[in-house]
């Protein structure tokens, strides 16, 4: 899918699978001063790191202590980080996306239906 996104890509290992939350919270916390950011990762860690964003406990504080999240493979999650701790606006999986998109574009096959 194309989103028209034409500047660099930023590449960093706090989003590696070795990485850990605080290097991800570091990581965020420099991205603050732009009004949108896309962050594309993997699971586990992605999951662990968007739970510590909306999460009272500080990034140095055990896994027991802060949220959880089901991030599914290909979902798309909105969080503001205006604030501490940052708002889970919404979370779609692959599935929503799929019925999302379909519901908002138009075939590209000819109707064959025969009247």
């Amino acid at each position: 899918m194309e989103v028209g996104y034409e500047s660099k890509i930023l590449k960093t290992d706090a989003l590696a699978p070795e990485a850990t939350v605080a290097a991800f919270t570091k990581f965020a916390a420099e991205l603050s001063s732009h009004e949108n950011v896309l962050i594309v990762g993997h699971n586990p860690n992605l999951q662990h790191f968007l739970a510590s964003l909306i999460s009272r406990a500080s990034a140095s504080g055990s896994a027991a202590d802060r949220a959880s999240i089901r991030l599914r493979k290909g979902a798309l999650a909105r969080l503001d980080c205006s604030t501490r701790p940052a708002t889970l606006n919404w979370l779609l999986d692959a599935r929503m996306l799929r019925t999302l998109y379909s519901s908002v574009t138009r075939s590209s096959r000819r109707k064959t239906s025969k009247k």
